[in-house]
């Protein structure tokens, strides 16, 4: 295999796939292990072949001939490029919609049951599932017979390539509008809601990066006029579907990252410690050993039983104490000991089916105060 005649798809799908696999093995390996598999995950497990598809896709376009000048490309050549590219237009579409669908579904474990707001993540996904969808659709069957779309000189029909055109502006539109919504409705849900600090900003650092997202098609917009140009339509393929990529691979990022939350606190806690050194206590500071049990074991999450001694109180909540405050047993922890899963005992296994404390716990002013709202 050559170089690559289009270096800017090669890249933007080369360096970003790594990052693509890793995030979706690691997710779906702490839902599983976690017993918190949600309707974000089937939207994603929904995503995978469609998503698969159109790599194969682009990888085709980035050494078939796209990206370099029509004129200087044989025939052979031109029809590989536009074989590649048909293969991968649609599953492209397809795939922007069921990454939409799993960025939703990971925000209603947020929603906290507010109406507005699942108004608004279900009027999204609607919105790009129509228009998205319905573009990936059209263009199965802008030619007749199917061939035509990379055999041009075979008999039968095309659409004028200028509806492809404004179809391209429509999906980037939309993407543009559900990417900046889903990325500020974690600062409307979490903004107030008293949970430590940290806490909230990992959320909100974790849930709005749809801002990133939304670069690619925002960028994307600049060139999508160069494909009414039938001379230099190959030429300008290889600009604008690498950022199509790129906005697909920061989107399998965004929709996967919330997931692997216990995994990345776990590896900034180690590397806290190791660049703290071995932890401090005392002085109302305390480190990461001072978690531990006298057996030695990482208590990153302690379940308080309720026994003869405790309050009323204490026994209704029967609270998770963590770093991050104390959560009755009718909330999920998002923050989990990943070292010692097997041994971790919680009432509720589903560590994930929220992400925070819903609304009204009794024990979340409390965990506040006790661990001063860090």
């Amino acid at each position: 295999m050559g170089a690559p005649t289009s270096k800017d798809i090669a890249a933007a799908t080369l360096v970003l796939l790594p990052f693509n696999l890793i995030t979706l093995a690691l997710r779906f390996w702490i839902r599983v292990k976690w017993s918190a598999w949600g309707g974000d995950d089937w939207a994603m497990v929904v995503t995978l072949p469609v998503w698969v598809v159109s790599q194969v896709g682009l990888l085709g376009m980035a050494w078939s001939g796209i990206g370099q000048r029509d004129s200087t490309l044989s025939e052979q050549q031109i029809a590989d490029s536009l074989f590649w590219f048909y293969v991968f237009q649609e599953f492209w579409c397809f795939t922007l919609v069921t990454l939409k669908w799993s960025i939703g579904f990971t925000l209603l474990r947020i929603d906290g049951g507010n109406r507005w707001v699942r108004i608004v993540i279900y009027s999204c996904l609607a919105f790009v599932t129509i228009c998205t969808g319905g573009t990936g659709m059209y263009l199965f069957f802008q030619c007749y017979p199917v061939e035509k779309n990379w055999h041009s000189s075979l008999p039968g029909e095309c659409k004028p390539r200028q509806i492809q055109t404004a179809l391209s502006f429509l999906v980037a539109a939309v993407s543009i509008t559900t990417d900046w919504a889903f990325a500020l409705l974690p600062f409307a849900l979490l903004y107030r809601l008293q949970i430590a600090r940290r806490t909230k900003v990992a959320l909100i650092g974790l849930l709005s990066l749809g801002f990133f997202a939304s670069i690619a098609p925002i960028v994307r917009l600049k060139y999508l006029l160069l494909m009414n140009d039938s001379t230099r339509l190959l030429e300008a393929l290889g600009i604008i579907l690498a950022w199509a990529q790129a906005e697909v691979g920061i989107g399998m990022l965004v929709a996967n990252l919330p997931a692997c939350k216990p995994l990345l606190e776990r590896i900034f806690s180690l590397l806290t410690l190791s660049r703290n050194g071995a932890g401090r206590t005392g002085n109302g500071v305390t480190g990461y050993n001072s978690a531990s049990g006298a057996d030695g074991h990482d208590n990153y999450l302690e379940l308080d039983g309720p026994d003869d001694s405790t309050s009323d109180k204490a026994k209704h909540c029967r609270g998770l104490r963590s770093p991050y405050g104390v959560m009755d047993d009718t909330n999920v922890v998002y923050q989990r000991d990943m070292a010692n899963a097997s041994s971790d005992s919680l009432v509720d296994d589903r560590s994930q089916n929220q992400i925070i404390p819903s609304r009204g716990s009794p024990a979340r002013n409390s965990s506040d105060r006790q661990h001063g709202g860090f």
